[in-house]
């Protein structure tokens, strides 16, 4: 039968329960234990059915339950020193002094020591998990399902980036960078809980990081890349493949040639723009061997720029959108052609599937095929029902009415093919004092060997295959 010496010392059975009962004889200590308790199954139950989940279920797995834990771990001792406080004030002075020959306060001790260690490991797991679950890709894409879709399914189609993770490029080096995207993302998921963020959303621009912490991981800029062999391949509209070939000069910064040599080797430029997106300058300056050289927009003078802020320009002002590419409807077509997955022998099959990729739909996976079915007669059963999913997906990884991202949201400073790109600065606008323009010479970035050939020669001739 359990013995109470001089109303502090337990023996027997219930003795051995004394951390537990004292842990538990008040309500928020009994919260407190409950939400560790059930953080702690739920996520070995988390382990149990698969390891990692993805999406909301990941938020659960990674973010809510480690969440639950630490506020319960907290509400454990605050509820036994709340209540010791509330003892003290009913009955003052009857307490006995705490005596390390009280055999309950040593399995006190014991209990709260091996508690400790049990905590800090399973704490320490949770944190490790969480941590790792935010910078993980699934995270990125898949916790934030509209908000987020578009760009991860054109990360996923972006063939050249598309094994680097989000925060290889979003997040730079260091604990400080650490800390200020974890902020940043904990004001985003404020912004998606209530459904204030931007539709669409407007590219970090702002907030991208120096290409020295982040590209240059993997690229150099003093790599001398040479000259590159470029085919471009178009159907016209009644479905005859033609080819246009060009020797691109990339060069390098080292070697001072081709462009990244004409704008990283020694050249330093800066440049103002008032737009959001950085689609047009206001003003430039170009800075070589001491030589430097303003440029202004029509319009545009040092009074009218006053204010805005200058940005030197880096790898990104070009390469703006190295992991999340989206298509135009021609491009698309062309590359679904190519690759066998829209027929180029059905009878003006280029025009009809661009055109009707212009058009909205609801339902794009059940109205596009119908469209296409409508419009092209007498063609095999198989090759329509091929043609009307490839223009499908086409669709669906371009076209998002609920972010209303639609054809050209976000375009490509690459070339100058679909947006201004290059004639940003190489066009006609920019002008010095003396009426100098930036040069336009386009020889001085690609050679153009064939233009919408059928067979070019220069193919044949270096035997590319292609």
């Amino acid at each position: 039968m359990p013995n109470q010496g001089n109303g502090s010392e337990q023996r027997g059975w219930a003795g051995r329960f004394v951390p537990i009962l004292l842990f538990s004889d008040n309500l928020l200590s009994r919260i407190g234990i409950f939400l560790v308790t059930g953080a702690t199954v739920f996520s070995l139950w988390f382990l149990g059915v698969g390891g990692t989940s993805a999406g909301y279920l990941g938020i659960v797995q990674f973010v809510l339950l480690p969440v639950a834990f630490f506020v319960g771990l907290m509400l454990i001792p605050a509820g036994v020193a709340l209540a010791r406080r509330q003892r003290r004030k009913d009955a003052p002075g009857v307490a006995a002094p705490p005596s390390w020959k009280n055999e309950a306060i040593k399995r006190l001790v014991l209990f709260v020591g091996i508690a400790t260690v049990a905590n800090v490991i399973l704490g320490g797991t949770f944190s490790y998990k969480a941590v790792h679950y935010m910078e993980g890709v699934e995270f990125c894409g898949t916790a934030c399902h509209s908000v987020m879709s578009p760009e991860f399914i054109a990360y996923g189609n972006t063939a050249s980036h598309s094994s680097v993770s989000c925060t290889g490029c979003h997040i730079g080096p260091g604990a400080a960078n650490f800390i200020a995207a974890k902020w940043n993302g904990t004001r985003q998921l404020m912004l998606v809980a209530t459904g204030n963020f931007a539709r669409p959303i407007h590219p970090p621009i702002e907030r991208i990081h120096n290409p020295k912490e982040t590209c240059e991981g993997c690229h150099s800029a003093n790599k001398d890349s040479g000259n590159k062999l470029k085919v471009f391949s178009k159907y016209s509209d009644d479905g005859q493949l033609t080819k246009t070939v060009m020797m691109v000069k990339i060069g390098g910064a080292r070697t001072g040639q081709g462009i990244h040599g004409a704008h990283l080797g020694g050249m330093k430029i800066r440049y103002v723009s008032s737009k959001p997106d950085r689609s047009t300058f206001d003003w430039l300056m170009a800075t070589k061997v001491g030589a430097t050289v303003e440029y202004f927009a029509p319009g545009k003078n040092n009074t009218s720029i006053a204010g805005l802020p200058q940005r030197e320009m880096d790898c990104l002002d070009c390469h703006n959108r190295p992991s999340h590419q989206f298509e135009l409807p021609a491009a698309a077509v062309d590359k679904a052609m190519l690759a066998g997955e829209i027929s180029a022998a059905l009878p003006g099959v280029k025009k009809v599937a661009v055109d009707l990729l212009h058009k909205v739909y609801a339902h794009p996976e059940t109205e596009l095929p119908a469209a296409l079915l409508a419009q092209i007669k007498g063609a095999s059963e198989v090759e329509m029902s091929r043609a009307g999913k490839a223009l499908a997906a086409i669709y669906q990884r371009n076209i998002f009415p609920e972010m209303k991202i639609t054809w050209g949201t976000y375009p490509l400073n690459i070339g100058h093919t679909d947006s201004p790109g290059c004639f940003r600065c190489h066009g006609s606008d920019l002008s010095s004092a003396d009426g100098k323009q930036i040069a336009q010479d386009c020889s001085s970035c690609h050679q153009v060997l064939a233009v919408e050939e059928a067979s070019p020669k220069i193919l044949q001739d270096l035997g590319t295959g292609q």
